[in-house]
């Protein structure tokens, strides 16, 4: 398996950034597929909501094993998991409600960034010609992974700018913060590229083991618990993430862990079943109408993240 490791950086400027190191063991191609196609996800957007990967290098080790570095910048306010639990700790529990719209905002341009090609900004650069960064990647991916089979979504890269993403992994841990309060979509590493067809049981068996390294249950969709042959998975699942994180910014807790406490049955049980509660609260119906929405167990309900934009943004401050 590979390790992955992050450490503070600071540049010539005093600039502080995130160094990501993942060891990928001699003899792992997939390990190191997997990196390679996180580093082209982070290349395909130009979002101010979704993190950028300021530089990208693999090293060929001694041993065999390569060490995949990644530089990010450095977001000193953390996430949204931090200023959650800051809030836990400190008494004052609850958001307020524009802090929570306006946070909820940016998260819902992010995904819409991410599920809709056509809203991209500035893709004409990225499409025409790749930076140096990228060169200097491809490179490396030819070099490294010359005649091995990889996954079709990255022998694909080059020709997928225009694709919807699946970020799988919507939560408060993966949301950063600016200093302006703006919300940073990171972690695209748990990305997959389009709608996944389960045709077979090796199309489960596959996304399983995925779904099993990179996502969190308390966000995750009821398909994505009990994935069955002959379904797609497409992006209702980040949608449902979505309305589990509002949930948590207003109530502090995911909804499903909530019931569990409350009611004592399985969690994959409340999950697949959409059991949840509201508490008492001073929140606007609109807002908590957003939740349910999201919480729809047949995906179909749910809706897009143009949709979502829409009613917060109506929703009067």
């Amino acid at each position: 398996y590979a390790t992955t490791q992050s450490r503070l950086y600071e540049d010539s400027n005093l600039d502080k950034l995130v160094l990501k190191q993942v060891l990928c063991p001699f003899g792992n191609i997939n390990s190191v597929s997997n990196v390679l196609k996180e580093i082209e996800n982070y290349k395909s957007f130009n979002s101010q909501y979704i993190i950028k990967c300021i530089d990208s290098q693999v090293v060929q080790k001694d041993d065999g094993s390569k060490m995949v570095l990644m530089l990010f910048p450095y977001y000193q306010r953390g996430s949204l998991q931090d200023k959650i639990n800051y809030n836990l700790l400190d008494g004052s529990n609850l958001l307020i409600e524009t802090e929570i719209i306006q946070l909820m905002v940016g998260i819902c341009k992010g995904l819409l960034c991410l599920h809709d090609p056509t809203t991209r900004e500035d893709m004409g650069n990225l499409s025409n010609g790749m930076d140096s960064v990228s060169i200097k990647m491809s490179d490396d991916v030819a070099s490294l992974l010359d005649n091995t089979p990889l996954e079709m979504d990255l022998m694909t890269s080059k020709n997928n700018k225009w694709d919807s993403f699946i970020h799988l992994n919507i939560k408060p841990a993966t949301i950063l913060l600016t200093e302006e309060n703006e919300p940073i979509i990171s972690n695209l590493e748990s990305c997959i590229r389009g709608e996944r067809q389960i045709k077979t049981d090796l199309d489960s068996t596959n996304l399983k083991q995925w779904v099993s390294t990179h996502c969190n249950i308390f966000y995750m969709a009821p398909e994505l618990i009990n994935i069955k042959k002959f379904t797609t998975i497409d992006c209702s699942v980040d949608i449902w993430s979505l309305g589990c994180l509002l949930y948590t910014l207003m109530f502090g807790i995911s909804p499903f862990d909530r019931e569990e406490q409350i009611n004592g049955l399985p969690l994959r049980h409340n999950i697949c079943k959409g059991i949840f509660s509201i508490p008492d609260n001073e929140y606007s119906t609109k807002l908590i109408d957003i939740i349910k929405s999201c919480l729809q167990v047949d995906s179909i309900m749910r809706p897009t993240a143009s949709e979502l934009l829409t009613q917060l943004q109506s929703i009067p401050k």
